[in-house]
């Protein structure tokens, strides 16, 4: 594949493994040419966006369906400059939840954008009826005895079921959840 004339924006560390990312980490924004090698550029765009779940629904085949429907909320726009020997780091304590960063250069038509979670969340499967919820966790493991802090995001108030399982069933409970977000803390069974 031939690498485009045009530099490519890229965060420069892995942001995505597993859709986890702690809630202090943050992106070296690096400028770099059509060899890859970093360049110099005034005037970036940098704009960070919340993403957020709303449901509408649909009909297919005569069927009524729900679909997911994700409305931007735009936290911060700023401009920067990119030096090739020191990359600007851009990070933001951020709540959990479904980001956007955006870089983009508009005198060389360069842009690149990069999706990410803060909190650790499942990435197999989506919430596509407003039943579901999304939910997260403070970080992808647990020691016994620890406490763990669970986010969710319920589109209405009711109740959840609540399950905490490894390879089998330890616990089953039921909980009121609000609309909007809570937090549920935990403690890990030392059992």
């Amino acid at each position: 594949m031939q690498k485009p004339a045009d530099p490519d924006w890229a965060p420069s560390k892995d942001c995505c493994r597993s859709g986890c990312r702690e809630r202090g980490d943050g992106f070296d924004i690096a400028a770099l040419d059509a060899e890859g090698r970093p360049i110099a550029r005034e005037d970036v765009r940098l704009r960070l966006v919340r993403e957020r779940p709303d449901w509408r629904v649909m009909f297919r085949d005569r069927h009524a369906r729900y679909e997911t429907v994700w409305r931007d909320e735009p936290l911060e726009a700023t401009t920067l400059a990119v030096a090739p020997d020191q990359p600007p780091r851009f990070a933001r304590r951020l709540e959990w939840g479904r980001y956007r960063l955006e870089v983009a250069d508009p005198t060389l038509l360069a842009a690149s954008l990069v999706r990410f979670r803060v909190g650790c969340v499942s990435v197999a499967g989506g919430a596509e009826t407003p039943d579901l919820f999304d939910l997260s966790a403070d970080r992808a493991d647990y020691r016994p005895g620890q406490t763990k802090q669970v986010r969710i995001e319920a589109p209405f108030a009711g109740m959840a079921t609540v399950l905490v399982l490894t390879d089998r069933v330890h616990t089953v409970g039921t909980l009121a959840v609000p609309r909007g977000a809570t937090t549920v803390d935990s403690r890990i069974d030392p059992a």
